[in-house]
């Protein structure tokens, strides 16, 4: 027979639903940002700086590679450390910071030319796709420690989703945008740091600020 919830367990699951709402909606924030810049920064690379479809590839696959490596050392360290939102809180703060990088570039471009903004992109790309790894699996821990495994492929399920929303909302937004500046690469670039903001805030005043109450694994012992 099912306990009816008491007042302590209806205010312990409305937290963790809300925590649960807030990991979504990074997502969607951080998958709008991303595709704000990933959808223009190819064109922006052969156009701008004159680079090969090769080069590109090569500084992507590089940049894949370090997110699956940080991916796996983020997960090491929410374990040890034993919150998962303060590793996601590096890597939103490494998003943050990096962000205004691909702003900047068309403006290196003219100042230092093509070689030197070639270097300035790689850095960047390379530093997100860092930020993205340690983002990812302290993200996926924490959903499972959030919803009871009756209900886990649900709470993947709506964050998969809204990441895919993300990205599309987040490529619609940088077509938007060329169109409206008239191709300018710069507005585009610095307008993805806004998803980045409010998603950090998202963090620190949803998903942060209960997890102090929050019962370790949770998830995983319901």
């Amino acid at each position: 027979t099912l306990k009816r919830a008491g007042p302590v367990d209806r205010l312990k699951a409305k937290a963790k639903a809300s925590r649960l709402a807030g990991v979504a909606l990074m997502g969607f924030l951080w998958s709008m940002g991303s595709l704000m810049v990933l959808s223009g920064l190819p064109v922006f690379l052969r156009e701008e700086l004159g680079l090969t479809n090769t080069s590109i590839g090569i500084l992507e696959g590089l940049a894949v590679f370090s997110s699956s490596v940080s991916k796996i050392m983020a997960g090491v360290a929410s374990d040890v450390l034993g919150s998962r939102a303060q590793v996601i809180a590096v890597g939103a703060l490494l998003t943050l910071v990096v962000k205004p990088m691909f702003a900047l570039a068309p403006l290196l471009h003219v100042v230092f030319g093509a070689g030197p903004t070639f270097v300035w992109v790689c850095m960047g790309k390379v530093t997100d796709r860092i930020a993205k790894g340690i983002r990812g699996a302290p993200t996926d821990a924490l959903l499972a420690d959030l919803s009871p495994p009756q209900r886990r492929s649900r709470a993947y399920a709506l964050n998969q989703s809204s990441s895919n929303l993300g990205a599309l909302f987040g490529t619609v937004c940088a077509s938007a945008l060329m169109f409206v500046s008239g191709g300018e690469f710069s507005v585009t670039f610095a307008a993805a740091v806004v998803p980045a903001i409010v998603a950090v805030l998202v963090l620190f005043l949803l998903v942060m600020e209960q997890e102090e109450n929050a019962e370790p694994g949770a998830g995983a012992a319901a």
